[in-house]
């Protein structure tokens, strides 16, 4: 199960992140700029194969927003949407509403994890 306290910041330097972080700086408003981006990273997420979409509840994944996004390290143990990446490290990504029943659209793929060395420790990891 995917817990809020788990969300990593996403410090994956890569084309997907400065879209997003593109649109996370036009503000909260969704001017046509900000619609135009979006729908540019949309077709980017589909065009790169490594990224698919489902539905699910907001409450399970702890993103609401169309826009909001972040890393997470899906547990071994994982059920559901997110099931075929037991073990890696995700950027998720909220699309916003998608009907009453389903919740929330988002996009999921994997990311590569840091590399640790010998002496790193978990509590490392900066939660922001």
């Amino acid at each position: 199960m995917l817990r809020y306290a788990n969300q990593l910041p996403d410090v994956v330097d890569d084309e997907i992140r400065r879209q997003l972080q593109a649109i996370q700086n036009l503000g909260r408003s969704w001017t046509q700029e900000k619609r135009d981006k979006y729908e540019a990273l949309t077709k980017a997420l589909k065009k790169s194969g490594q990224y698919w979409w489902f539905t699910g509840d907001c409450r399970d994944y702890h993103l609401q927003r169309k826009g909001e996004w972040c890393l997470y390290d899906v547990p071994e143990d994982q059920r559901g949407s997110l099931r075929g990446h037991r073990g890696q490290r995700v950027r998720l990504i909220c699309t916003g509403g998608w009907d009453a029943y389903s919740g929330r659209g988002y996009f999921v793929g994997p990311v590569p994890a840091p590399k640790r060395s010998p002496t790193s420790n978990a509590s490392a990891i900066q939660h922001g």
